[in-house]
């Protein structure tokens, strides 16, 4: 039993923690056990007036989420009911409200489509104590078969020749022949000393790309990385999740804002425009004023002599 307490709940009695899966300020997201060792996740709401979110969970539903095999939100919706948490008055015990997994308000657990994405060291002692089982058609729990594999199993390559890969083979193929072009191309220009040296630099960079890898780039690929990372996309880059839901509603938000562009554009050109008209027709109304009063002036002096 965890010695650590963490709180009491009406219906369940006193949990522990068992683990602390996110941290922050205080725990966010934990795994807890009661007295009778039923597991049950927990979410951090509201805690200053006592709002958790949880739901009983099995150990191998756990694991899928930890393993990133399943979203947190879903995990928390593959149980049919979830708990909110309350503060009861004039009680030191949590009151319970129940709910229905699949129609629970989803601003109240995590992001669709987040998953977990933490790989730290303790989570992964977590991990492996935990009592796996998996249901089979029968309802019976089998105990989980673990088959060790060497851990360099995704870098096997067939060997093709010598115990070389294709592309090893080729790489250095390419490298001998250059330096045997070189020795016997430079024989009567280059004293022998400095052909040795010039086979071995112009020999070295084919070679390299054979047998060169760095965490499963080849040479060229490393080469791209390092260009793309110092110069083409140097400066600070800011972390930002990939979420489907999101992407969706920033594209939505993309084509609402440049509608808004268009129509404040079309709504500065239309004022312009009235403006434009406005001045003509002031102007207009100014000159038919003058040629009114040249008239009338005409028509005065007119009538003067007479």
């Amino acid at each position: 039993m965890p010695e650590e307490y963490w709180d009491e709940i009406r219906g369940i009695g006193k949990l522990y923690v068992e683990e602390e899966l996110v941290v922050g300020i205080e725990p966010v997201l934990l795994v807890c056990i009661d007295d009778k060792n039923n597991r049950y996740l927990v979410m951090t709401y509201d805690s200053y007036n006592g709002i958790y979110i949880y739901r009983k969970i099995e150990s191998d539903e756990l694991l899928d989420m930890l393993e990133n095999r399943n979203t947190m939100e879903r995990t928390f919706r593959l149980g049919k009911r979830i708990y909110k948490t309350f503060i009861e008055e004039n009680s030191n015990i949590l009151g319970v409200e129940e709910y229905d997994s699949q129609t629970f308000s989803g601003s109240m657990l995590p992001d669709v489509g987040e998953y977990y994405e933490i790989h730290s060291e303790y989570i992964q002692k977590y991990i492996e104590k935990l009592p796996i089982s998996k249901k089979l058609n029968g309802g019976e729990k089998m105990a989980r078969t673990e088959i060790e594999l060497n851990k360099e199993v995704l870098d096997y390559k067939e060997s093709i020749f010598f115990g070389l890969s294709l592309r090893q083979f080729i790489c250095a193929g390419l490298a001998v022949m250059i330096a045997v072009i070189v020795w016997f191309g430079t024989r009567d220009i280059l004293a022998k000393e400095i052909r040795s040296w010039l086979c071995l630099i112009l020999a070295c960079p084919f070679a390299a790309a054979g047998f060169f890898s760095f965490n499963g780039l080849t040479l060229e690929q490393f080469m791209w990385q390092m260009l793309k990372s110092c110069l083409i996309y140097r400066g600070r880059r800011v972390y930002r999740s990939v979420n489907p839901d999101r992407t969706e509603n920033d594209r939505i938000l993309k084509e609402r804002y440049k509608d808004c562009l268009w129509q404040a554009k079309n709504y500065r050109k239309t004022v312009r425009k009235n403006e434009k008209l406005k001045i003509k027709a002031q102007k207009q109304a100014r000159k038919k004023r003058k040629t009114t009063k040249r008239k009338d002036d005409k028509y005065r002096k007119k009538e003067e002599k007479i």
